[in-house]
């Protein structure tokens, strides 16, 4: 299941977990705080770009999760537009 903002995805729900696509900065400080984890899905496999796991949903550190999905959504709408 994913959800879309104007074509692209922005949040998804894995085998692994509940990803968000999140700009890079944003996605590092949830990595770096341990509210969420790189997303991969194999343990060896490649880490998906600018994505943000929470394989715990909203129970582990995902406070204000509605905040990251509506900054998720912002970030795949704004990436539609030209610069």
């Amino acid at each position: 299941a994913a959800l879309y903002g104007d074509g692209r995805v922005c949040l998804s729900l894995t085998p692994v977990g509940l990803a968000l696509k999140l700009p890079e900065e944003k996605k590092n400080s949830l990595l770096q705080s341990g509210a969420a984890a790189p997303l991969r899905y194999f343990p060896r496999g490649h880490i998906k770009k600018n994505y943000a796991l929470f394989p715990d949903g909203v129970e582990k550190g995902a406070d204000n999760l509605f905040e990251h999905v509506k900054g998720s959504i912002k970030y795949a709408l704004q990436s539609l537009r030209p610069t």
